[in-house]
């Protein structure tokens, strides 16, 4: 008993064996053992772990547990099962403590580990070994279950942030990822620190701080079905009055509804936009709740991506404060083999609704754009190595030659990743070589082997040699599998290049027929022929203009002069003029006769190109501005106007 602990890892009560090669725990609640810690105890490496969990152990049933606190995770298995592993690997007698030791929550239960063993999420024990909640994560679960009934008479504190425990689920799949409901569970307990703080002359609770509170503790719950379709609570259908729906709920400035999507918890985000949410809210980052979803693999798990995009495609174009779009993010996501799929799934769907509702010029420039450090879509997946979504991306014409500010194109970017393009020749010889080294050290203990008389020098050869030349089998095996995955990868880069070289040979092309292309003189002639018919068919059509317009405005004038002089006539007579009065008006009448013949060949002129100075097009402009009170800057784009109402005057 001296060396078995209490513990809690990640929410769970546990029993934790100390030893010399690290922890082994048992859950309290089933009995449950972590195999990965029986094999660790048995001085396996971890390549060798990971093959005997996933030849042997994970086989039957078994729950792979990849998130919460670190020690806590690996594949856990019934207590008989955890007995028959210890003994195929001779470690049943060092964990006996461990499994033979009986559920207890009195007096004799083991005592609580000691701080440098033992990290729970807050680093907080009792004496007695029951996790102590912090007073934040304390304030909260008293003032949520003591909210009125009617917001949410279903929610419960104390569960909602605590995995169901009992009999595992098959699936090893988790339903939300685990980095994200950490990510609440900071948020919940900040608001938690906030209804703290409230001043005792305020009221006694914070209304939009105990729902935002009560809303992320609703995300960060697990499911109870394999639907992926979370019924949504009353609360959040029935918020208090007043309620900001917008205000940021954790430090770095996201709304609920960012969570909402991150989650991806589809429903949660229609009754949240229902209720007036900005779906275009940006958190201190500048990141839209659409970016956020692509950071987490939840809507992928719940397949809810292409509902989601439709419900915010309208911010699919939108960029962050430093200038990335959504395609960048999932980019940047994929950072392990893990993420591969989720990532691909979402640039998948993304860019077939882009595809479905832009252009193609928009959609092309939207994929080649490039953010603060010039990085293009293709060039983040390049840095992690998605051989997938670099195909993906090619598929749909996302340039291979723009370089970011380092001067590095994609392909720059994969040559130089010692990951993606070994020596292939290299490696193909270090493989050659470790398979006559395995087959030299078969034959060396094949003629070393002698007859032994104990048997339990017999069985100790048989073991070693077999152990060796298992061991050497599977390196060389390790070896092949590196070799293929290499070579795939330097396919790939092998079809980026490919591509390189067919686009420079089409621009290439298409320079040489520029270049290249010569006229004859027979076609010379002709073409030169054809420019000069059509130069005199436009002198011919200007001369007609003129002649046209010249009678227009000589009919037009008439028609003005012929009202004025019959005015004049009806006018009455004061006295007879004098021939020496006559004679005066005669000759100003002519006069004025002869400078409004010289004024229309003016604007005829200028109508018909001949001569097109500034000057004269200046009097031009100010002699119909004159004559028909429009404005001078206006009269070149109301002369069709004017011309039609002067065809209409002569003919009324």
């Amino acid at each position: 008993m001296d060396k078995v602990y209490s513990a809690t890892y990640s929410g769970v009560a546990v029993y934790e064996l100390v030893n010399v090669t690290g922890s082994v725990m048992r859950r309290r609640s089933d009995g449950w053992v972590n195999a990965t810690h029986i094999l660790k105890t048995a001085n396996f490496p971890k390549a060798k772990r990971t093959r005997i969990l996933e030849r042997d152990v994970q086989t039957g049933e078994h729950e792979k547990v990849q998130g919460g606190y670190g020690k806590y995770q690996g594949t856990w298995v019934p207590l008989s099962r955890a007995r028959d592993i210890a003994a195929q690997f001779g470690v049943e007698e060092v964990l006996a403590p461990l499994f033979n030791l009986e559920s207890s929550n009195g007096a004799n239960s083991p005592p609580p580990a000691p701080k440098h063993h033992h990290a729970s999420k807050n680093n907080s024990m009792t004496a007695g070994g029951v996790e102590k909640p912090s007073s934040n994560k304390k304030v909260a679960a008293r003032k949520i279950a003591s909210m009125p009934v009617g917001i949410n008479k279903d929610l419960t504190p104390a569960s909602a942030l605590t995995k169901k425990r009992g009999r595992p689920r098959r699936s090893p799949n988790q339903k939300v990822n685990q980095s994200a409901r950490e990510s609440l569970e900071k948020a919940i307990y900040s608001h938690a620190g906030n209804i703290r703080n409230i001043n005792a002359t305020d009221k006694w609770y914070d209304s939009n701080s105990e729902y935002t509170a009560r809303l992320l503790e609703y995300f960060a719950a697990p499911d109870d079905d394999d639907t992926h379709e979370s019924k949504v609570p009353d609360f959040l259908l029935h918020p208090p009055e007043g309620l900001n729906v917008d205000q940021s709920v954790d430090d770095e400035g996201h709304t609920a509804f960012h969570w909402a999507c991150s989650m991806g918890n589809l429903q949660a985000a229609e009754a949240l936009i229902n209720l007036g949410a900005n779906y275009r809210a940006v958190n201190n980052s500048g990141e839209t709740p659409l970016m956020r979803a692509v950071m987490f693999t939840n809507s992928y798990t719940r397949k809810s991506f292409s509902r989601l995009v439709g419900l915010l495609s309208e911010t699919i174009m939108d960029v962050d404060s430093t200038h990335k779009t959504v395609l960048h993010h999932i980019a940047a996501a994929a950072t392990s083999k893990v993420r591969v799929p989720s990532a691909l799934y979402y640039m998948d769907i993304l860019l077939a609704k882009l595809a479905e509702s832009q252009r193609q010029e928009r959609l092309q420039g939207y994929l080649n754009l490039q953010d603060n450090s010039g990085d293009t879509a293709l060039h983040l997946c390049a840095k992690n190595g998605n051989r997938k979504c670099i195909k993906l991306l090619l598929d749909y014409k996302a340039k291979t030659n723009l370089k970011n500010n380092q001067g590095l194109i994609a392909s720059d970017i994969l040559l130089s990743n010692e990951n993606i393009t070994p020596k292939v020749q290299q490696r193909y010889e270090t493989h050659l070589r470790n398979q006559r080294v395995a087959s030299q050290v078969h034959s060396a203990f094949n003629r070393v082997a002698q007859p032994h008389i104990s048997e339990a020098a017999i069985e100790a050869s048989h073991k070693v040699t077999e152990f060796m030349a298992e061991s050497l089998n599977e390196l060389s095996n390790a070896f092949d599998y590196e070799l293929q995955r290499k070579e795939a990868d330097v396919s790939e880069v092998q079809e980026l290049l490919n591509n390189m070289n067919e686009e420079i040979r089409l621009i290439s092309l298409k320079t040489s027929e520029f270049l290249n292309e010569k006229l004859d003189e027979k076609q010379l002639e002709n073409r030169v022929k054809i420019v000069q018919d059509q130069v005199k068919r436009y002198e011919s059509l200007v001369i007609t203009k003129e002649v046209k317009l010249g009678k227009l405005i000589e009919r037009s004038q008439a028609k003005s002069l012929a009202k004025l002089v019959k005015k004049q006539e009806d006018a009455p007579k004061t006295s007879e003029a004098t021939n020496d009065d006559q004679f005066q008006d005669a000759v100003e009448l002519t006069t004025l006769q002869l400078n409004r013949k010289k004024e229309i060949e003016e604007i005829i002129h200028l109508y018909s190109g001949i001569d097109g100075s500034n000057e004269k097009m200046l009097k031009y402009k100010r002699l119909i501005s004159a004559c028909s009170d429009v404005e001078i800057d206006q009269v070149s784009n109301k002369v069709d106007e004017l011309l039609q109402e002067i065809e209409k005057g002569l003919y009324q």
